[in-house]
């Protein structure tokens, strides 16, 4: 499962092509939501539970931004 921040529609797809991880489940919100910041990680793996796609056990990639010109990405098991 795949979850980032959003500021623009094709954001998600590029950084999924960018680390490989076309493979992954990655729900975009955008056209709902528009970008919100760092609070798109929290609305997509929300979103994914509401869906089934994130399930207990699954592999997690969550990549977003901080303050100002810092980034962060973290890999995590679901549920542990």
């Amino acid at each position: 499962f795949f979850a980032c921040h959003q500021p623009t529609a094709w954001f998600v797809e590029l950084c999924q092509r960018s680390a490989m991880l076309q493979h992954a489940a990655a729900p975009s919100t955008f056209s709902q939501t528009a970008g919100l910041g760092p609070c798109n990680v929290m609305l997509n793996l929300n979103e994914g539970l509401m869906t089934g796609a994130l399930r207990r056990d699954d592999l997690v990639a969550v990549y977003s931004m901080g303050s100002g010109f810092t980034w962060g990405a973290a890999i995590l098991r679901w549920g542990r």
